[in-house]
């Protein structure tokens, strides 16, 4: 803010600084051009004329173009200062092709989660594919599915990720079906009006303030490696998490605490709260990566739900409960964060856990929307009919150019000034053409005007240019005021 308030101070300085000297040589002109009128008028007054009315016609042409030259640096400089902070890069798209796609992530479904889940269970075990696992932990990291968005909440912080946000769109991964092939000069896919979720986070740990039966143990006795998962709402309907280290558990599943940090427990919090918007998502047709998202709609809130916060409960537990996947512990995502303990010590080294943390607790809103395959009734690769309305758009395979564009207001003042001197010119110039608007104005030679433009009355009627001067042969011009020449 005291950055564009200096910047902002300069900018009128200049502008103050180049209006005055603008306006103060434009009077010393208007005071040179004029000051043949005020001679004249001494003259008829037989008056004494001043030091600035008697200044011959060398002086004043070149005091004049002098000032003139002056003036037109100033102007300049003037309309380049008035001009520059006002203009921009703007960037447009040559559009090769258009197609249909169903594109983006839409809220988190609870009902998705239990058939989801069920799919994967048998025997009381539970199924974990790699495919998930090796996403789940770099979700809000991976600019295939993810970008970085200005905070709602809270206000982010240069040195640490106390307040984060995120944009879940899914990018060309979740959109159906793959780009056409063809135009290899067109490199990108522009997605108007995808449908999008803006996740938020604000703190990163803090003391254990969950009720008990908020909170579950995740872990084996057999193994150190374990911590409690706690999950409540607020009353905003945000959702409060946090994951507690142990240094293994006991037989009657408590945990035991951490020996790397003695009379703490090792922990990650944070407070989730979701959005929806739609938003104009550029990808690379090459790697499927997110570029730019632009035209974001206002956000409107996603606040979880009793019912909600179980379903999210369970899609969490299934990635985590690693007895449960049959998973080796060091195998396992609790892993992650286990073996990070000390890094949680410093805001300068705990960014990669608290991410990973972070990645996990969105996970389940990008698995479980109604485009992406928590949702078991979804197609592969194919426009599905069963989808919400929202997800159907047209997608082009596009090529960037960059154009400059001018502040609209600065352009018609251009207009209107550029228009008055065009608009003189024609004048001056149809004067010059249209010989009854009489004969032009004079030279800076007043007596060969006069010689060549006079008409000399004689007994015979009118004579021409060469009775002129023999008739004034003799003739001898005095300047008002002064000594015969």
């Amino acid at each position: 803010m005291k950055q564009q308030l200096r910047t902002a101070l300069r900018e009128l300085l200049l502008q103050g600084a180049l209006a005055t000297a603008s306006s103060l040589l434009l009077v010393v002109i208007l005071l040179f051009t004029l000051a043949t009128t005020w001679a004249e008028h001494a003259t008829e007054r037989q008056e004494p004329l001043g030091w600035w009315t008697s200044t011959d016609v060398g002086t004043t042409i070149l005091v004049v173009r002098v000032l003139q030259g002056l003036l037109t640096v100033t102007a300049t400089a003037a309309i380049s200062t008035t001009f520059t902070p006002r203009t921009s890069l703007e960037t447009v798209f040559d559009t090769a092709t258009v197609y249909d796609v169903t594109a983006g992530i839409g809220p988190f479904n609870s009902s998705y989660v239990a058939p989801f889940l069920k799919y994967w269970t048998t025997d009381n075990i539970t199924t974990v594919p790699y495919s998930y696992s090796s996403v789940a932990a770099n979700l809000i990291t991976n600019n295939l599915f993810s970008t970085v968005a200005a905070p709602l909440h809270c206000q982010p912080s240069e040195r640490n990720l106390d307040c984060a946000s995120y944009t879940l769109s899914g990018g060309l991964s979740l959109a159906a079906p793959w780009t056409p092939p063809g135009n290899p000069d067109h490199q990108l896919v522009r997605i108007p009006n995808t449908p999008a979720v803006q996740i938020e986070f604000q703190g990163r740990s803090g003391p254990k303030d969950f009720p008990a039966e908020d909170c579950i143990l995740l872990g084996s006795n057999d193994t150190l490696i374990a911590a409690e998962l706690c999950l409540s709402l607020t009353p905003n309907g945000s959702l409060h998490a946090g994951l507690f280290l142990c240094n293994g558990t006991t037989p009657s599943s408590t945990c035991l605490p951490s020996t790397l940090s003695p009379g703490t427990q090792p922990n990650l919090t944070t407070t989730l709260t979701l959005s929806s918007l739609t938003t104009t998502l550029l990808t690379s047709r090459s790697n499927l990566t997110i570029l730019s998202l632009s035209s974001p709609s206002l956000p409107s809130p996603l606040p979880f739900t009793p019912t909600s916060l179980a379903a999210f409960r369970a899609a969490l537990i299934w990635q985590l409960d690693y007895p449960r996947s049959g998973i080796p512990a060091p195998s396992s995502p609790l892993e992650l964060f286990w073996s990070g303990q000390l890094d949680l010590d410093d805001t300068f080294t705990d960014g990669v856990v608290l991410q990973c943390f972070r990645s996990l607790l969105a996970f389940p809103v990008w698995l479980f929307n109604a485009n992406n395959y928590g949702n078991t009734q979804l197609s592969n690769k194919v426009l599905n009919a069963d989808l919400p309305g929202e997800f159907y758009t047209r997608a082009g395979v596009v090529r960037p150019l960059v154009k400059l564009k001018f502040d609209g207001r600065l352009v018609g003042v251009f207009v209107v000034l550029e228009g008055v001197v065009v608009v003189v010119l024609w004048v001056g110039l149809v004067w010059l053409f249209v010989p009854w608007w009489g004969k032009g104005g004079g030279t800076a030679f007043p007596v060969v005007d006069f010689l060549v433009g006079a008409e000399v009355e004689m007994g015979k009627g009118l004579v021409g240019e060469k009775e002129v001067v023999e008739r004034m042969g003799g003739a001898r011009v005095r300047a008002r005021g002064g000594e015969p020449a």
